[in-house]
């Protein structure tokens, strides 16, 4: 009896997580699907145009910056979604392959004076440390830095405008 019982609740956990995991939206997104970057075009449509101009342009290997925060939220998602390397990642994923708190402390504060600085020789120097290849400003790096990045590396000398769309901009 008690086996019996135990396999009845068993089989009913099974039927209440899987009609929970499926029925939950968890982001907005085209459901149901297997693309992974599909919310992207309801949550962040200008940044979605961005990274697949990323992706259909950028050949070999290259480093963008973009916004840092918080692990776990949207932040990095250009590297996510292009597979191209960022200034610094999910702090928890970093730490987790060996850098220190020091360093990764570090990165954060060049990636916000790279994104507030006003002078173009400290952030070009800072371009040139990372290894900085294209800058992407969309949503997240608005929301952490302030809508003032939009045009704030228009006055840098040599950087060129690669995409722009709606608040996204790609140097």
């Amino acid at each position: 009896f008690i086996t019996t019982l135990l396999f009845a609740i068993s089989a009913w956990s099974i039927v209440i997580v899987t009609r929970g995991v499926t029925s939950e939206e968890r982001v907005p997104a085209v459901r149901p699907t297997l693309d992974g970057t599909a919310y992207l075009k309801l949550k962040f449509p200008d940044d979605a145009l961005g990274i697949e101009w990323l992706n259909r342009n950028v050949v070999g290997p290259a480093t963008v910056l973009e916004a840092w925060g918080p692990s776990y939220q949207d932040f990095t998602r250009i590297c996510m979604h292009t597979g191209l390397s960022t200034v610094l990642g999910w702090e928890y994923h970093v730490l987790q392959r060996g850098q220190s708190d020091a360093e990764i402390r570090q990165r954060q504060r060049d990636i916000a004076t790279m994104y507030r600085s006003p002078d173009p020789i400290e952030i070009t120097g800072l371009f040139r440390k990372y290894g900085v290849d294209y800058i992407f400003v969309g949503a997240m790096e608005t929301h952490a830095y302030g809508t003032e990045v939009l045009e704030h590396f228009g006055a840098i000398p040599d950087l060129q405008l690669v995409f722009s769309r709606g608040a996204t901009r790609i140097y």
